[in-house]
């Protein structure tokens, strides 16, 4: 299974560099990619050349190459501040912190 998923990566990586306006799609992403780029982006069902530039600039930031995950781009926990209240423990606290340039 691992094997699977190292190769699938492999391949995606090998797409990027043969195919430059190669985007990522991802399905359960709840992070910064999904919420502020694809679904907006995407909402009228075609990415425009700012639209795809700004996703580019997104992805250098958080992959190299070879779409291993820069070490600055890993999720981190922040846990809830003593203001919020337990329900919010249940929202997503991971975030990945970095930024379009």
């Amino acid at each position: 299974m691992v094997e699977q998923q190292v190769e699938s990566i492999r391949s995606i990586a090998q797409l990027k560099k043969e195919m430059p306006n190669f985007v990522i799609l991802t399905l359960h992403d709840n992070f910064e990619y999904q919420y502020k780029y694809l679904g907006p982006f995407l909402s009228d069902g075609i990415l425009s050349p700012i639209e795809l530039d700004k996703i580019k600039k997104y992805e250098k930031n958080i992959f190299d190459q070879d779409l291993h995950l820069l070490p600055e781009a890993f999720p981190k926990f922040i846990p809830p501040t003593k203001e919020e209240q337990l329900a919010k423990l249940f929202k997503t606290y991971i975030i990945y912190k970095s930024q379009i340039r």
